[in-house]
């Protein structure tokens, strides 16, 4: 006996209802899967008996779980084609009041709306709210910012529907820092992180910069410096120039630059997530020059 309706959207994957749907009743299931034609993953069937696909993977994580559910941050932006490291873990949004379905390696998230999105493969949740999920469900908050920014980069969402989900949000921090993100994505160095870059200069014990200084480069050339303090001046990189490892290759730069005319670098995201080192450097560079801060 066959299931007589096309199964390949689901890569031969379907919960019990779907195969009684189509006339496959559960003692027909249980004897094939009794009878090794077929195997039971949690409360779905697979229609063979051999090793997982990753999409079958998937299939079961989310189609295990009460529906409506759909694969949710991290995992839906990678699905979506995000390039990052890979993760082992499967997040799965499910209804709010849901019962979840433990199993290893699936993480489930009540969130008030888990209806997928019209999307061709796995059912997910749309490519805006997965980034936005993504950055919010990360532990830490510079992975976090990194994966927010890169959606942008690798151009797979946009800032207006972006904004909407962060709107639709509840206010936390990480979402200030998100909308501080936000404002860099649409202005390159957003005013935002301007003002924060200032407030970690002052913590610092540094007196007030210039912003936007002109300066004459060696040949003559004129170029502007984002926060010039006399002796040394800061460049603060927006995302659209953030290249991978651009914030450690910024710390060998600057550890360079303070043996020399120095103008220290710092990308946004260190601005918003690594206030300490950025204070560090500020205060090593007074140092250097002046003496105590």
């Amino acid at each position: 006996m066959d299931v007589d309706f096309d199964r390949e959207w689901q890569s031969d994957v379907l919960t019990r209802q779907q195969l009684r749907e189509a006339g496959i009743s559960h003692d027909a299931v249980r004897s094939k899967v009794r009878a090794g034609r077929w195997q039971a993953v949690g409360s779905v069937v697979v229609l063979h008996n051999g090793p997982l696909t990753e999409t079958q993977t998937l299939w079961c994580a989310v189609l295990d779980q009460p529906q409506p559910s759909a694969l949710a941050g991290i995992t839906a932006a990678i699905a979506y084609g995000l390039r990052t490291k890979p993760r082992t873990e499967i997040h799965v949004a499910i209804p709010i009041g849901a019962r979840r379905r433990p199993r290893p390696g699936v993480v489930t998230h009540r969130v008030a709306d888990s209806r997928p999105a019209s999307a061709p493969g796995v059912s997910r949740v749309s490519a805006p709210r997965a980034i936005v999920q993504a950055a919010l469900w990360e532990p830490d908050p510079s992975v976090a910012a990194g994966l927010f920014i890169a959606g942008f980069q690798q151009r797979l969402v946009k800032p207006k529907p972006v904004t909407r989900e962060l709107d639709a949000s509840r206010r936390s921090s990480r979402i200030d820092l998100l909308r501080g993100l936000m404002d860099d994505v649409a202005k390159e160095v957003g005013s935002l992180a301007e003002v924060e870059f200032l407030r970690l200069a002052k913590r610092a014990g540094l007196p007030v910069p210039v912003c936007q200084a002109l300066r004459r480069e060696s040949g003559g050339k004129a170029r502007y410096l984002d926060f010039d303090f006399g002796p040394f001046a800061v460049e603060v990189d927006g995302p659209l120039h953030w290249q991978d490892g651009v914030d450690a290759h910024n710390k060998r730069r600057n550890a360079l630059s303070r043996q020399r005319q120095a103008v220290l670098h710092f990308t946004t995201m260190a601005v918003w997530t690594d206030a300490d080192y950025v204070v560090s450097e500020l205060r090593g560079m007074w140092r250097d020059l002046h003496g105590a801060v």
